[in-house]
Parts: structure tokens; sequence; C-alpha cells
């Protein structure tokens, strides 16, 4: 869609946006603009936990499946599978809401505009923000977002319940609960 004349903030192309950047901007269109972002990034948030209800969805799905086959099956293996699925369900939603994270501080600073505690930002840095604040996230904050009760749970449970099947599974083949 870059370089097309598709409407986009406000209605306006892109071409125009381009010109509204590299001159000084009309208050008016600044405060427009600003709106228009701020009901985008709200969007974006929004979508970001669409994704975690389905990713959380995904995992309950799979490896209570998987949990059901291990112990019809009664193989420890398989519940190592539930064990991994739920990990990686885990994390994954753990980058997402890590993602999400990143979009907070753009919301605040718009609101912080339109409040009167911030008088001066530039319109249309949904993108450079983004970008700026997951530079300085590391593999440790995503996991510290991952142990937040809201992201971790349902996976938390389904890897403890799981590896309690398979350490039971391991038990009762080695005849220790005979």
């Amino acid at each position: 869609h870059y370089g097309t004349s598709m409407p986009i903030c406000g209605g306006r192309p892109h071409h125009q946006i381009r010109e509204l950047t590299s001159m000084k901007i009309k208050e008016e269109i600044k405060v427009q603009l600003l709106k228009d972002e701020y009901i985008a990034l709200q969007g974006v948030v929004d979508n970001f936990d669409s994704k975690a209800l389905r990713v959380k969805s995904w995992s309950v799905t799979f490896s209570l499946v998987i949990l059901t086959i291990s112990v019809s099956q009664w193989s420890w293996g398989i519940a190592l599978i539930s064990t991994l699925a739920a990990s990686c369900f885990w994390l994954l939603e753990g980058c997402w809401k890590t993602f999400q994270h990143a979009h907070y501080k753009r919301l605040q600073d718009i609101e912080y505009f339109f409040s009167g505690k911030k008088p001066d930002i530039t319109p249309l840095q949904i993108s450079s923000s983004f970008i700026h604040r997951v530079k300085g996230y590391s593999w440790r904050r995503i996991i510290a977002v991952s142990w937040q009760a809201h992201v971790a749970l349902p996976h938390a449970a389904i890897v403890i319940i799981s590896i309690l099947i398979v350490i039971t599974q391991l038990k009762i083949a080695e005849g220790v609960f005979q």
C-alpha cells in the first residue's frame, strides 16, 4: 500500500501525510492526527489481547488432548510433549504481551498531550516508538512478563500437571507405586 493514495490516517492519502510531517504541522491537524493515532494504537493493543486469548485456547486444547492420550496410552513421553507444548505456548504469549507493553508508553504520551502534561509531541510515531521500546527488551523482560499471573495461567498449571503425570508414570514404571 505504500506509495499509493489509499486513505490512512483520518482519510488522508499517504502523500499528504508525508507533506504534513515534512513541514510544521498546524495545531488542529496535529490534534486530529494524534487522536487518530491513539485510536489506532488502542486497536493494536486490543488485537494483542485477542491473540493472547487465542494462544491460551491453543495451549489448553493441544496440551490437554496430548495429556489425555498420554494417560490412555500410559506414556510418560507423550506427557512430556504436553509439558513442552504448554511451555512453548506460554513463552509465545509472554512475547506477545511484551510487544503489547511496548505500545503503552506511546499511548501514555498521547494521553499526557491531551491532558496538558506533555505540550509537545510529534504525531505519527507508532512504529518509531515501538522500535525504540522493543530494542531495550531482553529475554529477561519476556520471561518476567511471562510470569505475570494473567500471562502464566493456564500454561503454568498445564506444565505442572504434565510434569506430575510424567513423574507419576515414571515412578509407576519403576514399580515405586505398586
